[in-house]
């Protein structure tokens, strides 16, 4: 647990990425580089040693024929969305949510306690951010992790979408 909090959705990725290794007998070596990644980089995800980028995580589950959304936070199906495509908007997606939502990037800076400028280097592309991140924007937001990281919808979950009320209340809050 972190400080009394529920942890993180991202705290099992290790685990399910060794798992889902193992199952189909792929040393991390192997999986590392097919991924185009260093040849340290999932030994260093399954010893929980860092937390790897949403870009990251996407080229892992393509390699592995799995939801990025499972690998990373453990909520999807296992199996690959069929409408999920390697390449992603997210910095689209954030810009275009946290406008909906009327804040600006110190508002949600705030709200999330992720720093202005790394929002800003998000929306223009200029960083690819953790799982860690974009957990905390997605809480900030109110929209799903998983919409917000890989655009991928849950079976029965609405992305949520602000209402002017919600909106007007969120930004006053700010």
């Amino acid at each position: 647990m972190v400080r009394g909090r529920k942890n993180p959705l991202h705290f099992g990725l290790g685990k399910r990425l060794a798992a889902v290794r193992k199952e189909q007998k792929i040393g991390g070596k192997p999986l590392s580089l097919a991924a185009g990644l260093s040849m340290t980089a999932v030994l260093r995800i399954e010893q929980d040693s860092s937390i790897p980028s949403v870009d990251t995580v996407a080229k892992l589950a393509a390699v592995l024929k799995v939801s990025p959304s499972y690998l990373a936070y453990g909520i999807a199906p296992r199996s690959i969305p069929a409408t999920w495509e390697q390449e992603s908007a997210l910095p689209q997606r954030l810009r275009q949510i946290r406008e909906e939502r009327d804040l600006s990037l110190n508002a949600l800076a705030k709200l999330s306690g992720v720093a202005r400028t790394t929002i800003g280097y998000i929306e223009a592309k200029e960083t690819a951010p953790s799982i860690a991140t974009i957990e905390l924007l997605a809480q900030a937001l109110g929209v799903s992790v998983c919409w917000l990281a890989f655009a991928e919808q849950l079976e029965g979950e609405e992305v949520a979408r602000p209402t002017a009320t919600e909106s007007a209340h969120t930004s006053s809050q700010s």
